[in-house]
C-alpha cells in the first residue's frame, strides 16, 4: 500500500511538470507567432523616427542607429523563422525563451540609445515626439511581449532608463516632471504586463484542465456503454460500473468545484485590476471622460473640477460640446466624429466662472461588446502655455523691431559719417602731397598719424555699414566669373604697401589648372584682404604664406601666418562680433572686433565655409572653400 501511494505521489508531481511545460510551450507559441507584427511595428517607427530627426541629428548617427535596429530585427526575424520551421517540443521551449528574451533586450537597447544619442537638445516638439514613439513602443510591447515572464520587463529597462535618466539630467522642472511621468508609466505598465502574463498563465491553465476533464469524460462515457453492454451478460460487472461511474461522477464534481473556486480568483482578480486603473485615471493630471453615443458625458475624471470649476456630478448627462467656444466647435466636432480613429485638437472651453480656458485633446470613438458607441477623450489644460506663446511672440516682435531701429540708427549714423571723413582724407592726402607748400618734417609726421588714424576710422565705420547690411540681408551678391590666380596677383598688388611696411616673407603658392569660380570677386578679395590684415597684425616676424587648391566642388584658399596663435578658449568665439583675441600678444593689436565676423558671413553669404586652426605661439592657418557656383556642395 505505501508503495502504492508513492507511485501516485510520483505521477502526480510529473502530472504537474507535464502541466507547466505544456502552458511554457503554449505561453512561446504566442510569443513567437505575434512577434512579426512587432517587426513592422518597430521598422516603421525606426523610419519615422530617422525621417523626422533628419534636421536634428547628425546624419552618420541617425543612419548607423537605423542600420542597428534593422540588424536586431532581421536577427529577431530569423529566430522566429528558425522556431517556426523547428516546432520544438514542450521540454525544450525553455531555451527558446531565453533567445526571444535576449532579442527583445536588445531591441530595448537600441530604442533606449535614441534617449542618449538621438536625442534632439534644441527641438522641445522633436523631443516630445521621441518620447512619444518611445512610450508608444513600450505600450506595444505590452501586448507583445507579456506573454512569457520578463520578456516585457528585457525590452522595458533598456529602452524607458535612457530617456528618463535623460529627462532628470536637463535639470528644467519640466523635464523632471516628464521623467517622473515615465517612471510612473513605466511602472503601470510592467504591473499590467505581469497581471496579463499570470491571467495568461491561469487561462492556460484552465484550458488544459477542461481538455483533460473532457478527456475523462469521454474516457468515462466509454466506460458506461462498455458496463451497459456487460450488464447484459454479468450483475458483477454492472456493479463494477456503477461503482466506476460514482467515482468519476464524484471526480467531475470535484474538479467542477476546483474550476468554480478558479473562476472566482480570476473575477476578483479583474475586479482588483479595475479598481487599480480607476486610482490610476482618478490620481493622473490630464482630463479623462467618458461619452455616451449622443455626446453626452456619462464618467469624467475629478480634475475637471479644478480646470473648468464644475464638479464631475455636475456635468454627468450634459452635452460635451456645450463648453466649446463657437468658433472652435466645427473643429472639434471633426475631430471625433470617426469610428475608430483618433481624434486631437486644440480648443477653448468655458469656465464655471466665465473665462475661457484652452484645452488640448485626444481619443477616439469605439463600439463596446454590447454593440453600443462610446467616445474617451483625455484633455489637458494648456492655458498657461498659450499665454505664453502670446507673450513670446510679442517679446519676439519686440526684439526684431528693436533690432531694425538699431541697424537703421548705425546704417544713418555710419553714412553720415563717412562724408566729413572722406573730406579729412582728401585735404590730408593733398597736405601729404605739397599741394599747399612744402611741410616741416614733423608737420609730415602729423599729417600721416591723423591720414592713418581717420583711414582706420574710415575702415570701422564702413565695416559697421557692412555688418549692418548683412544682418539686414541687403548686400547682394554681384556673380562673375574670376580666374583665382589672376584674383591672388591683383590682391598681391593692392597689399604691397601693407606687405612692404610688415617687414614679413609672403609667400604665394597657386595650383596649376585650378577651376574656374563664379563668385563676387570684391567680396572674396575683402575676405582675402581681411585675413591678409589680420595675419600681418599678429605676426610680429616670420613669414606668412597664401595657397590655393582645388578641394571638392570648389577652391580651398589658406592663409598661414607663424604669428603669436590663437588660445584653445578664444576659438569658439573668433567669428562674434566685436569680440576681439589678443593671443599671446603683451600690446593690443587695436581694431573692434568685426573683421572675423564679417568675413565669415561674407563666405557663407557666398556658399562657402571658413575653419582656423591655431596655437599659441605657433600661428594660425584659416582656410576658405569657395563653391565653383552657389549650388554647389559643401565637401
Amino acid at each position: 500500500m505505501p508503495v502504492a501511494t508513492g507511485e501516485v505521489k510520483s505521477q502526480g508531481l510529473q502530472g504537474l511538470a507535464e502541466r507547466k511545460q505544456q502552458i511554457e510551450a503554449e505561453q512561446t507559441r504566442l510569443l513567437y507567432s505575434q512577434a512579426p507584427t512587432g517587426f513592422v511595428v518597430t521598422l516603421c517607427n525606426a523610419t519615422l523616427v530617422t525621417v523626422i530627426l533628419r534636421h536634428e541629428v547628425p546624419h552618420t548617427i541617425l543612419l548607423t542607429w537605423f542600420g542597428l535596429m534593422a540588424t536586431v530585427t532581421l536577427a529577431r526575424f530569423l529566430l522566429v523563422r528558425w522556431y517556426l520551421r523547428t516546432a520544438p517540443a514542450a521540454t525544450q521551449v525553455r531555451s527558446w525563451q531565453i533567445w526571444f528574451i535576449v532579442g527583445a533586450s536588445c531591441a530595448g537597447l537600441v530604442w533606449g540609445a535614441t534617449g542618449m544619442f538621438l536625442f534632439p537638445r534644441n527641438s522641445l516638439l522633436h523631443q516630445l515626439f521621441l518620447a512619444f514613439v518611445l512610450g508608444g513602443m513600450i505600450t506595444g510591447a505590452v501586448a507583445m511581449l507579456s506573454w512569457v515572464k520578463g520578456a516585457f520587463l528585457a525590452f522595458l529597462v533598456p529602452t524607458a532608463l535612457p530617456i528618463t535618466v535623460r529627462f532628470f539630467l536637463q535639470g528644467n522642472e519640466m523635464f523632471v516632471a516628464m521623467g517622473v511621468m515615465c517612471l510612473i508609466f513605466s511602472g503601470a505598465l510592467l504591473a499590467i504586463a505581469r497581471h496579463h502574463q499570470a491571467s495568461v498563465a491561469e487561462s492556460l491553465a484552465l484550458r488544459f484542465a477542461n481538455l483533460d476533464l473532457i478527456k475523462h469524460l469521454s474516457e468515462s462515457e466509454q466506460q458506461a456503454n462498455a458496463s451497459r453492454v456487460a450488464l447484459q451478460e454479468e450483475v458483477v460487472v454492472r456493479r463494477r460500473a456503477e461503482e466506476a461511474l460514482r467515482q468519476a461522477h464524484d471526480s467531475l464534481e470535484r474538479r467542477v468545484e476546483e474550476r468554480t473556486i478558479a473562476l472566482a480568483r480570476a473575477n476578483e482578480a479583474l475586479r482588483e485590476g479595475e479598481t487599480r486603473y480607476r486610482t490610476l485615471v482618478e490620481n493622473m493630471d490630464d482630463l479623462l471622460c467618458e461619452l455616451d453615443q449622443q455626446a453626452r458625458y456619462v464618467y469624467l475624471s475629478p480634475h475637471y473640477q479644478e480646470a473648468l470649476g464644475y464638479s464631475p456630478s455636475e456635468l454627468l448627462g450634459r452635452h460635451a460640446f456645450e463648453l466649446v467656444h463657437p468658433d472652435d466647435l466645427p473643429a472639434v466636432t471633426a475631430a471625433f466624429q470617426t469610428p475608430d480613429e483618433h481624434g486631437q485638437v486644440s480648443f477653448r472651453a468655458r469656465h464655471k466662472n466665465g473665462d475661457w480656458r484652452w484645452f488640448e485633446s485626444s481619443g477616439r470613438v469605439y463600439r463596446t461588446a454590447q454593440g453600443v458607441w462610446r467616445g474617451v477623450i483625455v484633455s489637458r489644460d494648456i492655458t498657461a502655455r498659450r499665454q505664453l506663446e502670446t507673450e513670446v511672440l510679442q517679446a519676439k516682435d519686440a526684439a526684431e523691431a528693436a533690432n531694425r531701429a538699431k541697424s537703421e540708427f548705425l546704417a544713418t549714423v555710419s553714412h553720415e559719417l563717412r562724408t566729413p571723413l572722406n573730406v579729412i582724407l582728401g585735404y590730408t592726402e593733398m597736405l601729404l602731397e605739397g599741394g599747399f607748400g612744402g611741410l616741416a618734417a614733423e608737420q609730415h609726421h602729423t599729417l600721416e598719424r591723423i591720414d592713418k588714424s581717420a583711414r582706420e576710422l574710415l575702415t570701422l565705420i564702413s565695416m559697421v555699414l557692412d555688418s549692418q547690411r548683412l544682418e539686414a540681408g541687403r548686400l547682394p551678391v554681384e556673380v562673375a566669373e574670376v580666374q583665382v590666380p589672376q584674383l591672388l596677383h591683383e590682391i598681391a598688388a593692392e597689399t604691397q604697401g601693407l606687405r612692404d611696411q610688415s617687414g614679413l616673407d609672403f609667400q604665394w603658392q597657386v595650383e596649376a589648372r585650378l577651376p574656374v569660380l563664379y563668385t563676387d570677386t570684391g567680396k572674396l578679395k575683402v575676405i582675402l584682404k581681411n585675413l591678409l590684415g589680420n595675419a600681418v597684425k599678429f605676426t610680429p616676424h616670420g613669414a606668412v604664406r597664401v595657397t590655393a587648391r582645388q578641394h571638392g566642388e570648389g577652391v580651398e584658399l589658406r592663409v598661414i601666418d607663424t604669428g603669436i596663435g590663437i588660445p584653445p578658449d578664444a576659438l569658439p568665439r573668433i567669428f562674434e562680433a566685436f569680440h576681439q583675441i589678443e593671443g599671446a600678444s603683451p600690446h593690443p593689436a587695436g581694431g573692434v572686433g568685426l573683421g572675423l565676423h564679417i568675413t565669415k558671413r561674407l563666405v557663407e553669404l557666398l556658399g562657402g565655409t571658413i575653419t582656423v586652426e591655431s596655437a599659441v605661439g605657433n600661428g594660425s592657418t584659416f582656410r576658405v572653400w569657395v563653391p565653383t557656383n552657389r549650388n554647389s556642395r559643401t565637401p
